[in-house]
């Protein structure tokens, strides 16, 4: 009778073990499963991960320069001109190269205006002229033109001799010396850079040429 028991009792013993081994293999088998999902961490390795998706900082820096561009602005419409601006308009001359500055004191209705406002005054009665530049101390417009700057000569000929004429602000061209020098007295190749002009820089170079060709 008591061996029946026992028998008994072994066997109920036997299915509790039984299931709690069954039960462990399942929690240990999800949690391995979980573990394998995620690629394995080793110490003294960094953990690759997005920085701008995991801390939120994706537009950051954009929004960063946008602030700065901002606070240039803002800054900017503060600075305003004054009695002791320099007005400066810049003009190049294509054909030649030249960069000409012309200063002024800046006119009454230019006092006080900030670099938006002083913008749309050059706009508005300065045709042609666009702003560069604006600081307290100056402040640049500018313009281009294809043509030769005033301080530039032309030698040419007219009537077979040889003429030095100079451009005006518009580069037109206008005569201020008509030389005795006769260009048949001179080389063919002189003939014809004569014929098609030879621009100079000075009237320094002007003498300097009309000597050469009068010795």
């Amino acid at each position: 009778m008591r061996r029946r028991r026992n028998t008994k009792y072994f066997v109920g013993l036997f299915v509790v073990w039984l299931c709690i081994g069954a039960a462990g293999f399942l929690v240990g088998y999800y949690v391995s499963s979980d573990r394998d999902s995620k690629p394995p961490i080793h110490i003294g390795e960094e953990v690759p991960f997005d920085v701008d998706v995991e801390l939120g900082t994706d537009n950051f820096a954009e929004k960063e320069q946008e602030s700065n561009n901002d606070d240039q602005h803002v800054a900017s419409q503060r600075v305003i001109i004054s009695e002791d601006t320099r007005i400066i308009f810049r003009t190049r001359y294509e054909k030649c190269q030249s960069i000409i500055d012309e200063v002024m004191e800046p006119l009454s209705d230019m006092l006080g205006l900030n670099r938006t406002e002083f913008n749309d005054f050059i706009v508005t009665n300065f045709e042609g002229w666009n702003q560069v530049g604006f600081s307290h101390e100056e402040v640049i417009v500018f313009q281009s033109k294809d043509q030769f700057c005033p301080k530039h000569f032309w030698v040419s000929q007219e009537d077979g001799y040889i003429t030095v004429y100079q451009f005006d602000e518009r580069g037109n061209k206008n005569i201020v010396e008509k030389t005795r020098i006769p260009i048949s007295t001179l080389p063919k190749i002189d003939q014809d850079r004569l014929i098609n002009g030879i621009p100079l820089p000075s009237r320094e170079a002007v003498d300097n040429l009309l000597e050469d060709y009068s010795g």
